[in-house]
């Protein structure tokens, strides 16, 4: 009887710890997704006011030095930001001030050939005049983005969410403010973005309390975040030209129309982005403080709360579009729009999308184990597929060919990540035993 009753007190202590458990990631997932969508929301408006309020020729180019800006921004991601979400996760603030401090440094080292390169695209443009502005932009984009995840790394989004609100949110009614005034322009819209980034570099750094690394430890951690962020670099590198791939493939053999049509039932779907990056931005550093405190084996429990929240949602908004594809559109380009025949391509993309998130994931799962490398090659294996079949069925058949093709290289990648785990597992047993 005693051991039963102890069994018993035992099993529901596991079941209230289980619990405590989902709600606290619940809070997380909430605060990460308010987040994400403060981030997302602030861009999508100050995109619409610029693209309202600029004439073609000014918004053109701002579209061109911007895209350059987001380029450069992911580089800075994967060798700065990525490598600071893994390590710091296991230290205490003070620790991850210290480390935060080093990464600022590092992060103005890499703006140096950044800043050439915004140079090169500026006088390219013809906007030479611009550049200071641009690299202004820039510079404070990349350091707040740093200090940003430095908060992210320790799942304190509550925190981070006021400075990114200030910083996206802010920048978007500074624009609608110019554009009432008559005062907006391409200097104007750049010279937002940097004060409104510097205002919440200020705020976030005096919420993480900045520290200065020991000068013993700056080459060992260069050393950490290039043999982390390098291969986060490449899949950087990767990504985009696999998705600007399938664009041009269609425009080239089907014409621009094509395109058109494939970006229409993306915006469906664009809408879910936030969801996808709060919850890979919750996986990576819950899954590296895991693998630290209780081990690889274990480090999958970390990840699975985040993931099953994040596809709840997105399934219930997917659910929404299969069912009611023809209204979906409509209510978005209106009743007598050329896009209301896409049903079938919408449901399609939305079976993509739903690979899409699985392999993102996974993906953002073995960053945290630090298997970027790994990673890397589950998505180059996706790529080659892309390459090879998805690319050449959008040549032959258009869209809809091009979705299955899309499907297959998102398969493909998943296959990968679930190879790559089984060796994984297998490595850690052949540990064990030997360590025994």
């Amino acid at each position: 009887m005693g051991c039963q009753a102890n069994k018993s007190q035992r099993s529901w202590f596991t079941k209230r710890e289980r619990a405590r458990r989902w709600l606290r990631s619940a809070g997380q997932s909430f605060w990460a997704l308010v987040d994400q969508g403060a981030l997302s929301l602030g861009g999508f408006l100050t995109n619409i006011i610029l693209a309202r309020t600029l004439s073609a020729a000014e918004y053109g180019l701002f579209s061109v030095i911007f895209g350059a800006l987001l380029f450069l921004n992911g580089l800075h991601g994967a060798i700065i930001a990525y490598p600071l979400s893994v390590k710091g996760a296991s230290g205490s603030h003070v620790a991850l001030g210290r480390l935060a401090g080093l990464a600022l440094l590092l992060s103005l080292v890499c703006a140096l050939p950044a800043c050439a390169g915004i140079l090169g695209v500026a006088w390219m443009a013809g906007v030479l005049r611009l550049a200071p502005w641009i690299i202004g932009a820039l510079l404070f984009w990349q350091l707040q983005e740093t200090v940003r995840r430095a908060l992210l790394a320790h799942m304190r989004h509550s925190e981070a969410v006021w400075g990114d609100a200030l910083s996206y949110l802010g920048q978007a009614a500074a624009v609608w403010g110019l554009a009432k005034m008559g005062q907006l322009s391409l200097h104007s819209s750049f010279g937002v973005m940097a004060l409104t980034s510097g205002m919440a570099l200020a705020l976030q750094s005096g919420q993480l309390g900045l520290g200065s690394a020991l000068a013993g430890k700056v080459w060992q951690t260069v050393k950490e975040f290039w043999s982390l962020g390098r291969w986060m670099l490449l899949s950087n590198l990767v990504s985009i030209f696999t998705v600007q791939a399938l664009s041009w493939t269609l425009a080239l053999f089907h014409g621009p129309a094509e395109v058109a049509r494939l970006q229409a039932i993306g915006n469906l779907l664009g809408v879910t982005h936030p969801v996808m990056f709060s919850v890979g931005n919750l996986i990576v550093p819950a899954v590296a403080r895991a693998r630290l405190a209780r081990g690889v084996g274990n480090a999958g429990r970390s990840a699975l709360p985040y993931a099953v929240q994040g596809g709840g949602f997105l399934a219930f908004y997917y659910a929404i579009l299969a069912l009611y594809p023809r209204g979906a559109l409509a209510l978005l380009y209106g009743p007598g729009s050329a896009y209301l025949g896409l049903e079938a391509e919408l449901r399609l993309y939305l079976v993509v999308y739903a690979l899409i998130y699985v392999a993102h994931v996974l993906s953002a799962f073995l960053c945290g184990l630090e298997q970027s490398r790994v990673a890397f090659l589950a998505q180059f294996a996706g790529s080659v597929a892309a390459l090879f079949i998805s690319l050449p069925l959008a040549a032959r058949g258009g869209l809809m060919a091009a979705l299955y093709g899309s499907a297959l290289s998102s398969a493909a990648q998943i296959a990968a990540c679930l190879w790559s785990f089984r060796r994984i597992a297998q490595a850690r047993e052949y540990v064990g035993a030997w360590s025994h």
